[in-house]
């Protein structure tokens, strides 16, 4: 059995290899492989025609290039190199280029503080001293041979101040630019009027007033009007326990009024005295004053007293045997100035103090006096 098998070796090798060479077309990187039960062409792929690829050598599928890309049949990276400042940079004319924005590094360079006016020859940006453009608006041509912007700028600029310009398109004067913006009878006229006015104020007497010669009756005007300004201080009594008013007319004792500390050379213009009292209280049935009465001042006990608050009849009404009623300030409806001249001490009484029931008592009296005085 064994000779057998040697035999069927020995005789098949040679008419399958050759078989082998008739099926495989050399130089076509193909194979027919078969079996009894089909045939089927294989494709087989080399280092000549693909390169060094991964996966099994020399034998690949359709399926097998799924991964392959462009740089893996030749070293090109077509991002890298078409773009701009590449080694194959595409190029195209701005006027083909309808979307997207130019970079910084692809923006003309300008002379500084200069600012863009136009297109000179071929592509070449034209630029010009700002001043020049504000002066030459709207006609002028900007310098070389560019295409100026400066008449569409200048409709702008007409449309924004009304067509005030002249001389060449320049700016007219502020004066006559608010007039013609503004209407000939409105913010111009105002302006002209208010300027008419102040002039009129510059007279002769006016500027001889600056003369030094002038400035002693400048200065004492000023302290004329400084003495209209007043200044006041009050002026208080030591307090006293309490003024009793009798039935019957009786003159009754105040506390006196120091003032001191006024300022040198001022001028009294008014003094007023004022009376304060805690509260009131009666004993007895109801109360009030009766008739009228007034509380006088004099100065230093001598010169008499004059008037200096006036009471009224029924003044103070008060219930029967009420303790402590609230007190009030009772401020003069005099101005004692012809009394109240200066520091002094001046002294206060209840002339004629009278009551309907007697036992009408004022507590913890205190008396004022306010002065009014310029400097």
């Amino acid at each position: 059995m064994g000779v057998i098998k040697m035999l069927k070796g020995v005789l098949l090798k040679p008419s399958l290899n050759l078989l082998n060479r008739i099926l495989k077309h050399e130089g076509a990187n193909s194979l027919i492989i078969g079996s009894p039960l089909g045939w089927s062409w294989q494709a087989t792929l080399d280092e000549t025609h693909h390169g060094s690829l991964s996966g099994p050598t020399n034998a690949h599928r359709h399926s097998d290039l799924a991964s392959i890309g462009i740089d893996d049949h030749h070293d090109r990276d077509h991002a890298a190199r078409h773009v701009s400042g590449g080694a194959d940079a595409v190029t195209l004319d701005a006027s083909q280029i309808g979307t997207g924005r130019f970079g910084t590094d692809r923006l003309p360079d300008g002379a500084l503080e200069h600012v863009l006016i136009g297109q000179g020859v071929d592509s070449d940006p034209v630029y010009a001293d700002p001043i020049f453009v504000v002066e030459n608006w709207p006609t002028a041509s900007p310098p070389g041979d560019g295409k100026s912007h400066a008449a569409v700028l200048g409709q702008i600029y007409n449309d924004v101040i009304d067509k005030a310009v002249e001389d060449g398109g320049r700016l007219q004067n502020a004066e006559t630019a608010v007039g013609v913006i503004e209407g000939a009878t409105t913010l111009h006229n105002k302006l002209t009027a208010a300027r008419a006015a102040l002039l009129d104020e510059i007279t002769a007497a006016r500027l001889s007033e600056l003369d030094a010669a002038n400035i002693p009756a400048d200065i004492d005007g000023l302290k004329t009007s400084r003495g209209r300004q007043l200044f006041s201080m009050d002026f208080w009594s030591v307090p006293q326990l309490s003024v009793i008013i009798p039935a019957g007319a009786a003159n009754q004792a105040l506390p006196d009024v120091v003032v001191t500390d006024l300022p040198a050379g001022m001028t009294v213009v008014a003094a007023k005295a004022m009376f304060k009292f805690r509260s009131i209280s009666n004993a007895g049935a109801a109360n009030k004053l009766s008739g009228s009465q007034h509380i006088q001042i004099q100065k230093n006990g001598v010169g008499g007293y004059a008037d200096a608050i006036s009471l009224v009849d029924d003044q103070f009404t008060i219930a029967a045997a009420t303790v402590d009623a609230p007190g009030d300030v009772v401020i003069g409806d005099h101005n004692v100035v012809a009394k109240v001249n200066g520091s002094a001490t001046y002294n206060l009484q209840w002339t004629s103090a009278n009551a309907d029931v007697a036992g009408l008592t004022f507590n913890d009296v205190q008396m004022g006096i306010r002065i009014w005085y310029s400097v």
